[in-house]
């Protein structure tokens, strides 16, 4: 009788540890598809059931598998931080899993987070130990993609050594058959080769990478073959009239594959390349289609960026309530737990009815939860319909700040040179020009993933001010800077906002004060910072009640927002004198070490 019940519970163990099983992979799946539809708050629900499930996952592949998920859930947030901390914590749970492969897959994840966040020193780190693991369990399909992975960083650091590991990569697509690999590999070879300015070997390469995927039929291999062959005809042999038949075919037989980036990139090539051909019509055209594409591309990432910045702060203020109010939950039960254990023990005789007491505490708890998984649910909406309210608002500041300062920088330079037109033109007005529209086009690209200037971030507001001056400096008007050598950095935030002040005053100027010069100082102490911005156009007439058009408005509504205040002079031209006072929240985390707060959302209630 003792065999035939122990029997039986095994049976139920093994029933129950399936049937897991198929729910989990249920579970995967429909977290792919909320990962997909960039639904949020399903797949951070989805992940969070896993995560209290991680006695039944005993930390197997199922468990690595939906951690890089969620790992790069949050890296899509740009929240690298939370990214790698996920990474870090999976290596330690699966510690005592023999199986190396699952090591291997989060280093080589760790490498590409590190990768994305430019920490070269330990991305390379993290990638050479995914390789050592891969050596000992020939994974050679993890070995390619370390390899890609290590050349394509060998590559931005222009170190030699990168054809070390393109070549390794190309020994073990030959060892797979893999044709696919064999091609995109090629196309490496090409592209360093073409650093390189080696053209005669980069040529061979190419056209081996071409024919290799006609023969086979790799249509994105196809793809970056004939984008390859426009770049190199156009730039190495100036062969214009070649160049155009590769980028031809790129539109014609493949542009419903190209991505908007790649289509993008695409219309500026055949612009580049029809105004060589003198086909200034078709130049035009496609410069058009380029500037119509890139502003639709850039509305929807920053329309993307804004809803989850909004969604971050707002779900994490949330989420915060929730947790707190569930603690209290969790330790009025835990007191009542110990009163009913405490009265077990001292009057055995009433066990069942302490027991039926502690299962209606328990009910009673479960029930507390569920109606606060409701009301959060209700807040989470709230919030995301707030942060839908704001998003053109937010968006139309961005565009006024940042695009039009530039493209109203390139108009002046493009009206030099057309002043210019019938005598011989100054190279440096077309370089400028060309480097501003480039500009332009870096930042409507980039701002997909941040939101401040390159120069901003890694170099503080000082570089970043002297290099907006140096931009929108030229033959009509000169911005001169005068900087600090005060070594107080402020938090990003601030920064932001005050880089953005001095970028609407630079373009009021271009704009409106006919001047040929102007200067922008900036002072910085430890209590107060100044900003100066004087020019010596025209002024400003007809100007009551201290407010000005839509830009100066909007600055004056920020430097208010800021605690400073906002003073213009309206003689000899226009200054502007602007002081904030430095509080704790303007310090920057530099001086005053801060941890930012990660971003967790975590919605549904104990699993019962």
């Amino acid at each position: 009788m003792l065999i035939f019940k122990k029997n039986i519970l095994l049976v139920i163990f093994l029933f129950i540890a399936s049937l897991h099983t198929i729910i989990s992979q249920e579970k995967i799946d429909s977290l792919d598809i909320y990962l997909e539809q960039k639904n949020l708050v399903k797949a951070l629900d989805l992940i969070n059931s896993f995560n209290q499930d991680t006695i039944l996952l005993r930390y197997d592949e199922k468990y690595v598998e939906i951690k890089i998920k969620e790992s790069n859930l949050f890296a899509d947030l740009n929240d690298y931080e939370k990214s790698i901390e996920i990474l870090y914590n999976t290596l330690i749970k699966i510690k005592s899993n023999t199986n190396k492969t699952l090591q291997t897959k989060i280093y080589l994840e760790l490498g590409t987070q590190y990768s994305a966040i430019k920490d070269t020193l330990n991305s390379f780190k993290n990638y050479h130990i995914a390789e050592k693991n891969a050596k000992k369990t020939d994974d050679y399909s993890v070995l390619r993609h370390i390899y890609h992975n290590l050349f394509r960083l060998h590559v931005l650091k222009n170190k030699d050594s990168a054809l070390f590991y393109i070549k390794k990569k190309y020994v073990l697509d030959k060892k797979n058959n893999d044709n696919s690999g064999i091609a995109i590999t090629y196309n490496n070879f090409f592209a360093y080769h073409s650093v390189k300015n080696e053209y005669d070997t980069a040529k061979k390469y190419l056209d081996s990478a071409y024919q290799i995927s006609v023969k086979f039929n790799i249509k994105h291999a196809i793809r970056t073959s004939l984008s390859n062959y426009g770049y190199f005809y156009s730039v190495k042999e100036r062969d214009f009239k070649k160049a155009l038949e590769y980028y031809n075919i790129l539109e014609a037989e493949h542009e419903k594959y190209l991505t908007q980036s790649e289509l993008s990139n695409l219309f500026l090539n055949l612009g580049y390349v029809y105004e060589n051909l003198g086909d200034y019509a078709n130049a035009n055209l496609y410069h058009v289609l380029y500037i119509e594409l890139s502003q639709k591309i850039y509305n929807e990432e920053i329309r993307n960026t804004i809803r989850d910045i909004e969604s971050k702060y707002k779900i994490d203020k949330i989420q915060k309530d929730y947790l707190e109010e569930k603690n209290k939950i969790l330790a009025k039960e835990s007191r009542n737990k110990k009163l009913i254990l405490f009265i077990i023990i001292l009057f055995l005789m009433t066990l069942f009815i302490s027991y039926a007491f502690f299962q209606n505490m328990k009910l009673k708890a479960r029930n507390r939860e569920k109606e606060i998984d409701s009301i959060i649910q209700k807040k989470i909406i709230n919030a995301n319909i707030d942060g839908q309210e704001k998003e053109r608002k937010l968006i139309a500041t961005l565009l006024h700040d940042q695009i039009s300062a530039l493209l109203s920088s390139a108009g002046l330079h493009l009206k030099a040179f057309e002043s210019k037109l019938k005598i011989e033109v100054p190279p440096q007005d077309l370089i400028k020009t060309k480097s501003i529209i480039k500009d332009a086009h870096d930042q409507i690209r980039n701002l997909s993933h941040q939101l401040i200037p390159p120069v901003l971030s890694k170099l503080g507001l000082n570089e970043a001010l002297q290099d907006l001056c140096e931009k929108n400096s030229n033959t009509m008007i000169e911005f001169i800077f005068s900087g600090t050598t005060n070594p107080i950095k402020l938090n990003k935030d601030f920064e932001i906002k005050l880089y953005f002040v001095v970028s609407e005053l630079i373009n009021n100027i271009i704009k409106h004060s006919e001047a040929n010069s102007a200067k922008i100082t900036y002072e910085i102490n430890e209590k107060f910072l100044k900003l100066i911005v004087q020019d010596n156009g025209i002024g400003m007439y007809n100007y009551e009640n201290k407010k000005g058009g839509l830009g100066l408005q909007q600055t004056s509504t920020r430097i208010f927002g800021l605690n400073g205040e906002m003073l213009i002079e309206n003689s000899n031209g226009l200054k502007i004198n602007i002081t904030i006072p430095l509080d704790s929240e303007a310090i920057s985390e530099f001086n005053n070490l801060s941890i930012f707060n990660l971003i967790i959302m975590y919605f549904k209630a104990q699993h019962r």
